[in-house]
């Protein structure tokens, strides 16, 4: 068994956490190997091959080309794990009013084409927050103040209420691995900015989360198309309600070294999930 950890290129080796990742799958017999997805050769997979997209951080510098990277992984029998379809919907932060009109409690947001006058948004959304649909890492994150046109968001845009909890009190990331509850952590900015982001400074705590945050995100994972082997869930504690920041299922930070031995809890999900896998279509045969 071959498990490719797809990286980008400007960190071609992952983090940390990733690298004891590549180990523990190493030690649970797999052939382990941290790869940009632009250099993986994707002729040399097979149905012995899992595909974990967990640190591809630049595929927004290229949404096209990464789309067209998913279909060569379809065609090449590999499993990719989250799955091509939910990657796919992942993609671009429309999933958001998706949630929205099924009922759960996203950050309100208004689509964006990117040729919407900027004084008119300005006007019905005082100190909104704009937001690229696809995009990584608060790259292309500005207040609307702080921009003078949307020339930058060439695939277009979310435009949302700027939530002041996020600069005061930072967001709740909830880690799930293999659907069930693992760890959480708080993403709090830097001070004197609102973006929870590595880009921007963010600082990240280990946090108990309460049964409330528990609640709305395992309300987002029973909504999906598709259950995903791992996901995070990003929570907002605003005034009245909790809100759905964002749902990270293709190259979340999963915060490993915050939950006790969750490396390995990772790793078993993948190898078990994998193994029943291979045994079905072996007795199918």
């Amino acid at each position: 068994m071959r498990v490719f950890i797809l990286s980008c290129l400007a960190y071609a080796k992952g983090n940390e956490d990733l690298r004891n990742l590549s180990c523990a799958f190493s030690d649970g017999g797999a052939q382990c190997e941290i790869v940009p997805w632009q250099n993986l050769d994707v002729g040399s997979l097979d149905e012995d091959s899992l595909i974990l997209p967990l640190a591809a951080w630049d595929y927004s510098l290229d949404a096209a080309k990464f789309l067209s990277f998913l279909s060569e992984l379809e065609k090449s029998g590999a499993k990719i794990i989250n799955g091509t379809e939910i990657v796919r919907w992942n993609l671009s932060k429309k999933y958001l009013l998706e949630l929205e009109a099924l009922g759960l409690p996203a950050i309100p947001s208004t689509l964006l084409n990117g040729d919407e006058n900027i004084e008119e948004l300005r006007r019905i959304c005082p100190g909104g927050v704009i937001k690229p649909l696809v995009g990584q890492s608060g790259n292309g994150v500005a207040k609307i103040d702080e921009i003078s046109n949307l020339s930058e968001y060439k695939n277009g845009a979310l435009l949302q209420p700027f939530i002041e909890e996020i600069a005061i009190s930072g967001e709740i990331c909830l880690i799930f691995l293999g659907g069930v509850f693992s760890h959480a952590v708080r993403r709090s900015p830097a001070s004197e900015d609102y973006r929870a982001n590595s880009n921007f400074g963010v600082k990240i705590s280990s946090v108990e989360p309460t049964a409330a945050f528990l609640n709305v995100a395992r309300d987002v994972l029973a909504r999906l198309a598709v259950n995903p082997v791992y996901a995070r869930i990003d929570l907002i504690g605003a005034k009245d309600k909790i809100l759905i920041n964002e749902v990270e299922l293709i190259e979340p930070s999963l915060y490993f070294s915050y939950g006790k031995n969750s490396t390995e809890k990772f790793v078993k999900v993948i190898l078990d999930k994998f193994v029943a896998v291979k045994k079905f279509r072996a007795e199918r045969l």
